[in-house]
């Protein structure tokens, strides 16, 4: 005969002193040699105001470590470590914190996330619309890495065009790509100073669609003929990128600039695309220092209340959150460069996710650009 079997708990229901890794955030899949923010949640009991580390480890070597002041608790605590994903394949990266004196259970001190670590060239083009240092720069900071093909696409004449880094005589020899499936071989795609009547009404959906349905990411980099003096108010374009142009600003129409202090919001600060240092805390403190920009766009009315309250003086622009397939950055150019002398210049999306700082491009929920 078949016998119930009741189970009861015997003992106390709460650890006195106990660390737990409870959760493990990491992209999907990245390039080999990318440079990954990862977080993990840890919480505990017993061990309030205590600093401890949590190592990532990937098959018993640390790639990663960060200290963390445990609170009250109960009380979870975020912590972000900068990773570099390099070995190629599937990837198990192991969040562990040592063993404290007096815990009691010390299994849950560790916590395994699954990583693909992509080792193929991803192909970004880049469209420039007239002669700009951005173009030299650009290809300068990504020469060495073997993971990133930038193809450049730069404008000469009316229907004449350069061609850099392509892979045969017949690519991009019409110029930018006039289908679907030409757009979608590339990853990312990267538009210069080039307005929005350089493109047929299908191209301009075509991009929307590159981020939308491709999942690719898309940079917009400050130009006389990019954004809102590029005429991209009012069209599919407009709607991917993660701001708000006025749809009454038109081509070419001039516009002041103005001077400001470009700074991350607090949720901001942890974003990977606002990194410029080795370390959280040591971004922050350099964010702060960082040379007064240049800048024309300006956010519509409706806009500069949220801004304010997020801690802005002005509000530039007005960030949104990204597609779902894929993700957009604006790039803003500076009136001085920052960084390591690649030519990169200073992001401005100044609300949401203020002040992105991007070099290369904007990040791809499907693993995308700019994961090198």
């Amino acid at each position: 005969e078949k016998m119930p079997v009741f189970t009861v708990g015997v003992g106390s229901t709460r650890l006195d002193r106990d660390i737990q890794v409870d959760r493990a955030n990491v992209p999907k899949s990245v390039l080999k040699g990318a440079a990954v923010l990862v977080d993990a949640v840890v919480t505990q009991s017993g061990y309030a105001d205590k600093t401890v580390r949590l190592d990532v480890e990937d098959d018993g070597r640390i790639i990663g470590s960060q200290e963390v002041r445990l609170p009250s608790d109960g009380s979870p605590a975020t912590v972000r470590v900068r990773v570099t994903a390099s070995e190629p394949g599937p990837r198990v990266f192991r969040f562990r914190v040592a063993p404290q004196d007096g815990e009691v259970v010390t299994q849950n001190d560790v916590r395994d996330a699954l990583v693909t670590v992509r080792d193929t060239k991803e192909k970004i083009l880049y469209y420039e619309g007239e002669p700009r240092f951005e173009m030299k720069f650009l290809n300068r900071a990504v020469v060495d890495d073997k993971n990133l093909q930038v193809i450049t696409l730069q404008r000469t004449a009316d229907n004449k065009f350069m061609r850099l880094n392509v892979d045969g005589p017949d690519e991009l020899a019409g110029g930018f790509p006039k289908t679907r499936e030409e757009l979608f071989a590339y990853k990312g795609l990267i538009l210069g100073s080039v307005e929005a009547g350089a493109f047929s009404g299908d191209q301009l959906q075509m991009i929307a669609d590159f981020v939308d349905k491709r999942g690719g990411g898309l940079l917009m980099l400050g130009a006389p003929r990019s954004f809102g003096e590029g005429g991209y108010g009012g069209t599919p374009v407009a709607d991917a990128l993660p701001l708000a142009i006025d749809p009454r600003t038109h081509a070419g129409e001039p516009t002041a600039f103005e001077r400001i202090n470009v700074a991350p919001t607090r949720a901001g600060q942890g974003h990977s695309a606002t990194q410029i240092a080795p370390s959280e805390d040591a971004s922050a403190a350099r964010w702060k220092n960082l040379p007064i920009i240049m800048l024309t766009a300006k956010a519509m009315a409706r806009d500069q209340q949220e801004c304010i309250a997020a801690g802005a003086s002005d509000c530039p622009s007005q960030c949104t959150l990204g597609h779902d397939a894929g993700q957009v950055a604006p790039l803003v150019r500076g009136a001085a460069h920052i960084g390591d002398g690649t030519g990169g210049g200073l992001g401005s999306s100044a609300c949401r996710l203020e002040g992105r700082f991007v070099t290369v491009g904007a990040h791809n929920r499907r693993g995308g650009l700019g994961d090198g």
